[in-house]
């Protein structure tokens, strides 16, 4: 038998050309290798240059939004004893998210408090005399040694909603929105979280949305309560 080389090249087969000589030929018709890859069509070339463009022109209209801006409140249900409306709030190193929470005074709400950071979290609830009252008792406690979380206490009157939500963990309630919701504020006092942006507030809004009063932020108006 001879060698693959041996064949000779067939002439009726422009473009093409035998496997190399020294590669065994395998049992049946020997198959010739294309010299030439196929040209790519133009439409399909063009759509990544379509995807770039698309992408350039999305971060061009972010970045001509602004970021100091308050976004406007979408219609809310108010939520009632049977059926209460459902409020998100994250728990980030170290933000939350939203730092504006909007609640109509009166409504019924299932607030479910997520943690999504790694270290522990707290989300407080209260007036700005609450906010100080926590802070003062969890002062002692901040960076405390190996073992289970310091217990701390406010005095009565002063405890608002506070809710502990280990990394990765979820804890909800129901809860009654006070008439002076518009007075309250979000805080995490764990260690030097609310130092470092865990500070919000609470917006009082009508069912339609509408802002019913002004809050001011821990530090100041409204927007400064954005980390």
């Amino acid at each position: 038998m001879g060698r693959l080389a041996d064949v000779p090249q067939p002439a009726d087969r422009p473009g093409f050309r035998l496997a190399p000589a020294g590669i065994p030929r395998s049992r049946g018709a020997i198959r010739a290798v294309p010299t030439a890859i196929p040209a790519v069509p133009t439409a399909i070339r063009a759509v990544p240059a379509a995807a770039r463009s698309l992408a350039l022109g999305l971060l061009l209209v972010l970045a001509g939004c602004d970021a100091g801006a308050v976004p406007a409140t979408p219609p809310i249900t108010p939520g009632v004893p049977g059926v209460p409306r459902q409020v998100n709030v994250i728990l980030k190193d170290y933000l939350f998210e939203p730092a504006i929470v909007d609640l109509v005074p009166g409504e019924t709400i299932r607030l479910n408090v997520v943690n999504g950071g790694l270290d522990t979290h707290e989300l407080i609830i209260g007036t700005r005399q609450v906010q100080d009252a926590w802070a003062a008792a969890e002062r002692p406690a901040a960076n405390p040694p190996p073992g289970a979380t310091p217990v701390v206490a406010v005095p009565p009157g002063l405890e608002g909603i506070r809710i502990v939500v280990g990394s990765g963990e979820i804890r909800s309630i129901t809860w009654t929105v006070p008439a002076d919701a518009g007075s309250l504020l979000l805080g995490c006092h764990i260690s030097d979280h609310y130092e470092r942006g865990m500070a919000g507030l609470v917006r009082a809004v009508g069912p339609g949305g509408i802002l019913l009063a002004p809050s001011s932020g821990p530090s100041g108006p409204i927007a400064s309560a954005a980390p």
